[in-house]
């Protein structure tokens, strides 16, 4: 029988689940609620991202993933101090597209 691991790569295809990206290299497990503030184990708070979103983009507060996976993740990106996302997306749905330019 498969590791948990295991079970959410294949459950997300092993590809990366940050919206735009299908890296099939480096993958990691992202706790959606990390583990330092009580995320737990179970399949629904976990989902695939390659090394790079994971520690250059969540670890560094460029984006947030939020819900539960694997449908129900809201994905921030562009994180701004004090400001809105550049783009969200739920899921692969882009639902808040970014300003145009200059305005």
């Amino acid at each position: 029988m498969p590791g948990p691991s295991y079970r959410i790569l294949e459950r997300d295809g092993f590809t990366c689940t940050v919206p735009g990206c299908h890296s099939r290299r480096n993958l990691n497990e992202h706790h959606v609620v990390f583990r330092s503030a009580g995320g737990g184990e179970d399949e629904s708070n976990r989902t695939t991202v390659c090394f790079e979103h994971h520690i250059e983009g969540i670890h560094q507060q460029l984006i947030r993933c939020r819900g539960q996976a694997p449908d129900g993740l809201l994905w921030e990106l562009g994180l701004r101090a004090g400001g809105e996302p550049l783009v969200s997306y739920r899921g692969n749905l882009l639902v808040q597209q970014p300003p145009a330019p200059g305005g």
